[in-house]
């Protein structure tokens, strides 16, 4: 299974604003000194050097144990702890705003909400439409050429279909039944399509409209939400209202432990694992615009070599190892480790129900990594309820 970005190197590489998404096949922004140019441009620009990395076999998980903690390093040697158990949590720093609420509420709904249904409209372009198909070649329908009568949603002038499929349903109206009449591209990539002629039966069904969100009231609670602890309209706002003030909570704590706690020293493993982990994911996106590492670093990243690469973003690596030192620490004096379980129960607070597939793509070391932080942070706010 193929890997996915994991949370700390995607806010590497955000911070550091080598892209935009993790895995884009578009080349980054502009080069170092305002300039811009094709792939290909850039290629042909920077000269290549003899220095490399060697990241052949490289296993993001060697630098965690099972446990979540950084490999053969005991944090409580390299961290002085505040005392967190007293920390105070400032007033202005947990505020319930009527906004922050109705934000929490509104996404709850969209959950269950449901698009009004036009079937009165005349189709412009720009129109999401539901419509039914039914295509054949000299009157015989060929195979994935039907929608089955399940429907299907275009958005015309957004959704990608061959020649001008979509721009014939303009001036149409719900109801219609008509034939779209449209031509296979030569290199379409099947024999019996490729440039032939084809007729399409089509059924507009309806325009989609706004999404109408229902409202928060006991016959919502009752008929959407009873598989929950919920059993009215004022369950669902203190709810609400608490998640808020935990994710508050949350963010007031991950940004004030690493001003409180000192670190006395890096690690050496870990920061090379760190400065390693950061050189795979620019290699791997690299690759993936189709340039070497080295090219990159310098089209991009205004350095020279991988070494200048690493001097650059020194402080950024040393914050991440920071981080999880005080992390581990607390770990370690409040007897927390990561387990699959404790894994499980983060991953549910995020939507993620696949724990296998998660563990798959990126390892079951840094699962537990992530569900020990996580763990961490939730046993400090329980020291402020």
């Amino acid at each position: 299974m193929k890997k996915v970005f994991p949370a700390l190197l995607l806010a590497f590489l955000l911070l550091s604003g080598s892209c935009s998404l993790p895995g884009a096949v578009t080349t980054p922004g502009g080069l170092p000194g305002g300039e811009t140019g094709t792939r290909e441009e850039v290629t042909a620009s920077v000269p290549e050097t003899e220095e490399t990395a060697d990241l052949s076999g490289f296993d993001e998980n060697s630098g965690f144990d099972e446990r979540g903690y950084l490999l053969n390093v005991r944090a409580l040697g390299y961290v002085t702890l505040c005392d967190y158990k007293s920390l105070e949590i400032p007033e202005d720093a947990l505020r319930v705003s009527e906004e922050d609420l109705q934000n929490e509420i509104d996404s709850l709904l969209e959950n269950y909400g449901e698009y009004e249904k036009i079937t009165d409209k005349v189709i412009e372009n720009g129109d999401s439409v539901n419509i039914d198909f039914i295509g054949s070649v000299d009157g015989v329908p060929f195979d994935g050429g039907s929608t089955g009568g399940a429907g299907t949603t275009v958005t015309i002038g957004l959704t990608n279909y061959f020649d001008d499929f979509l721009e014939q349903l303009i001036g149409h109206r719900p109801g219609d039944a008509f034939d779209v009449e449209v031509t296979f591209p030569d290199n379409f990539g099947q024999e019996d399509l490729n440039g032939k002629d084809a007729v399409f039966a089509t059924t507009i069904n309806y325009v989609i409209g706004e999404d109408v969100l229902p409202e928060v009231n006991a016959d919502f609670v009752k008929n959407k939400l009873s598989g929950s602890a919920w059993k009215n309209e004022r369950d669902v706002i203190d709810a609400l209202t608490d998640l808020i003030l935990q994710g508050q909570m949350r963010e007031y704590l991950e940004s004030t432990l690493p001003t409180l706690c000192a670190v006395k020293e890096i690690p050496e493993s870990a920061m090379e694992y760190e400065e390693t982990l950061m050189l795979v994911y620019y290699d791997e996106y690299a690759k993936s615009i189709g340039m070497t590492l080295d090219t990159y670093i310098k089209a991009y990243q205004g350095v020279t070599s991988v070494s200048e690469l690493k001097d650059k973003f020194r402080e950024t690596n040393e914050g991440f190892v920071r981080n999880m030192l005080i992390y581990q620490a607390i770990a370690e004096t409040e007897g927390i480790i990561g387990t699959k379980d404790s894994a499980r129960a983060y991953l549910k607070t995020t939507g993620i129900d696949d724990v296998d597939s998660y563990e798959d793509a990126n390892g079951a070391n840094y699962l537990h990594l992530l569900a020990m932080q996580h763990d961490v942070i939730a046993k400090l706010i329980s020291y402020y309820k």
